[in-house]
Parts: structure tokens; sequence; C-alpha cells
């Protein structure tokens, strides 16, 4: 079973080890607070299939996110290998991840 942690008057399952001592707590429960009360009225109307498919989507856009990751790491590998023909491609496609992830996460 994974531990829960409290923080921000929440139960998160991961253990933040920077953000409390970055934020206070007062200050994340206001900002939590805000964003439940302003997506709940969106969530409000969810039902499985919905849910599913925002599900795929926040996984697309991680999977976006992580693939630029790996293009930029390897853009600097190729750059310091002198390996100047895949430097185009790495960061074409790095860019190209990194404007998409946000387009898949928009409500249509």
């Amino acid at each position: 079973m994974i531990a829960t942690q409290k923080f921000a008057n929440r139960d998160w399952h991961y253990d933040y080890e920077r953000l409390p001592y970055v934020f206070s707590n007062s200050d994340c429960q206001r900002v939590a607070d805000h964003l439940q009360q302003r997506y709940s009225v969106l969530t409000k109307e969810w039902n499985p299939e919905i849910d599913s498919e925002w599900t795929c989507r926040l996984c697309l856009a991680a999977k976006l996110a992580m693939s630029a990751t790996l293009h930029v790491n390897s853009a600097s590998y190729a750059e310091s290998r002198n390996l100047r023909a895949a430097l185009p491609y790495l960061h074409y496609y790095s860019v190209f991840s990194l404007v998409v992830a946000p387009a898949v996460c928009i409500s249509q």
C-alpha cells in the first residue's frame, strides 16, 4: 500500500521534498482550494467515458513531455560528439512535443 502524506490539507500519495520549504502550507492550501473550485464545475458533469478520455489525454501529454526531455538530452549528447546531422531532427521534435502536449489537454 502506498503511504499518504498530508500537505495543504489534502492527502497525497507522493512525498514532496522541496515544496514545503519553498511555499507555506497555507499558500498551497489556498491555491489548491482555488483550483478545486475552478475545476469542480467541469468534473461534476463527468461520466466514465469522459474520465477515461481525460486520463488518456493526460498520459499522452506526459509521454510527449518525456519525449521532449529525451530529445533534448540526445541533442546535447549529439552536439558533444559532433553528430551534426541529428541535431535538426532532435531540436525540431523536442519543440514539437512541447507545443503539442498542452494542446492535447485543451477541451474541445
